[in-house]
């Protein structure tokens, strides 16, 4: 790239104005700012049922944001080759006490078939109103990689309840965030 010889203030304005619309991310002292670095935040909006012995992709329905609408079909696509991170968290209720159960969550990612699971407990017999799956993961992903989330019931039936109160608790959700 060349530079113009700059003459004038005005000129130089118009330089920088003409660059900048170019660069698509900037580094100043080590912070990443870029308006369109891929990122959303999903959460369920409705209760889901969880079937036993099934793997099931929770269906985050409902954006608080998603920068690039790189989010579809509960499915959140790279928009390009980088480091993400994803968080992921459900209240998984109605679990049948009488069995053994196994209430589990991964992050999958459907392009390179990799799953990372998160919260798997174990409950013999307990009475409880609810289990909370949750964690995070770090990801290298190449551009076009899919990634999802799912819970899993070992036996019985659950559900993934929304909760009603207060009305801005989020229980249920799914986020990602390119890295770098």
């Amino acid at each position: 790239m060349s530079f113009p010889e700059l003459q004038t203030r005005n000129s130089l304005v118009a330089f920088l104005q003409a660059y900048l619309k170019k660069i698509d991310s900037l580094v100043v002292k080590g912070i990443f700012r870029a308006p369109s670095q891929p990122g959303f935040l999903y959460y369920l909006a409705t209760d889901q049922t969880l079937s036993a012995d099934t793997w099931t992709t929770v269906q985050f329905d409902t954006a608080d944001f998603d920068n690039n609408t790189d989010f579809a079909s509960y499915t959140f696509t790279a928009p390009r080759t980088g480091t993400y991170i994803f968080t992921a968290n459900l209240r998984i209720d109605s679990i049948d006490s009488s069995s053994t159960q196994y209430p589990w969550g991964q992050f999958r990612n459907i392009t390179q078939s990799k799953n990372y699971r998160v919260g798997i407990y174990e409950v013999d017999n307990q009475t409880v109103d609810y289990w909370t799956v949750g964690g995070s993961v770090i990801l290298s992903l190449a551009a076009s990689d899919q990634v999802d989330f799912q819970a899993f019931v070992k036996s019985g039936t659950a559900r993934i309840e929304v909760g009603s109160t207060p009305a801005t608790t989020r229980f249920n959700f799914f986020s990602g965030y390119m890295l770098g």
